[in-house]
């Protein structure tokens, strides 16, 4: 007589866990397209892939103004402005092309074996879709997406770099006037560049003593008479290349807490400061004509009507501006 000694296990449990591990791991629950982490696994599946003659595409899309959702109708309908996104781009997947919410309002989309005029015509079918009236909770809502494209070679070394640039395109197409989308050229990353040397080197300017200030009479083109002065921080940046000497007026220097935005004269009343440039290191003891330069302040008269134009003259006793 033979025995056999053993136990029987039903596992449908442990695999049902094991799904849901999955799931969580590699899956946003609120519009269950794949996440973060699984879109970059994807990624480098689709470099592995790609044909001999096409590219990899990788499109990001921002929702524009997303936050007014959130703030004036509230979180729960921004969630489903979010999965009524969602269902429009999952519409167009198929065997090249895949969707996933990389966070916040935020989705990529990949397209495989394809071509900048492709992704060009791709995008504008996106624009198209996704710009259509969305009815949630009896209330129509118009919204817009902006999007940036970048186009890499089958490598899985461009991973990275592939990321880096669509979102690149993605913030120069907000910048632009959003409701738009924005291939990358190699201009864009010229301007990531210059931007971060002139961020990291006005982050250094004041403690080297690199700032001065100039003071412009405002005039009155009526009167021809000085009704007011008006205060402008200069930065003589000694930097390398082009970066280096006196900055040009003309150049746009950005805020550092909103780069979408330059720093914005405050006419009359109490000065307003850009936030960003409240934090820098030392601003509180450049002394108060510095303080007035980066607000931009306007001088005038105390109950003095402003002009109905002004125009700028240099005087031999105010530093000129160069």
């Amino acid at each position: 007589m033979i025995r056999f000694a053993g136990s029987i296990t039903d596992i449908d449990d442990r695999k049902q866990k094991d799904d849901e591990i999955e799931n969580l791991a590699y899956y946003d629950q609120l519009t269950s397209l794949p996440n973060r982490t699984l879109t970059m696994e994807l990624a480098r599946k689709a470099l592995q892939t790609t044909k001999a003659g096409t590219r990899c595409g990788l499109m990001f899309i921002d929702i524009d103004n997303f936050k007014y959702v959130n703030d004036t109708f509230g979180h729960s309908v921004g969630d489903k402005v979010l999965v009524q996104i969602a269902g429009i781009l999952s519409s167009l997947v198929n065997e090249n092309i895949s969707i996933s919410r990389f966070g916040g309002d935020e989705f990529v989309m990949l397209v495989n074996n394809t071509n900048t005029e492709a992704m060009e015509r791709f995008a504008q079918l996106v624009l198209r879709l996704t710009g259509r009236k969305l009815e949630i909770d009896g209330r129509y809502h118009f919204l817009t997406i902006s999007a940036g494209i970048a186009l890499s070679p089958g490598e899985e070394s461009g991973l990275a770099e592939l990321f880096q640039k669509a979102d690149a395109a993605l913030h120069r197409a907000k910048l632009a006037g959003k409701t738009r989308y924005q291939l990358y050229d190699d201009s864009i990353g010229d301007e990531l560049v210059n931007r971060m040397e002139m961020e990291s080197g006005l982050r250094t300017a004041i403690e080297n003593g690199e700032l001065y200030v100039a003071y412009q009479p405002l005039i009155n083109v009526t009167t021809g008479r000085i009704e007011g002065m008006e205060a402008l921080a200069r930065w003589n940046n000694p930097g390398k290349g082009h970066q280096a000497g006196r900055v040009h007026p003309d150049r746009r220097i950005l805020r550092p807490d909103r780069p979408d935005r330059p720093v914005r004269p405050q006419v009359g009343g109490p000065l307003h400061y850009p936030r960003g440039f409240a934090r820098l290191p030392g601003v509180h003891g450049l002394g108060e004509p510095f303080r007035q330069a980066a607000a931009g302040l306007l001088f005038r008269p105390e109950n003095h009507p402003p002009h109905a134009g002004r125009k700028r003259r240099h005087r031999p006793h105010f530093p000129r501006d160069h």
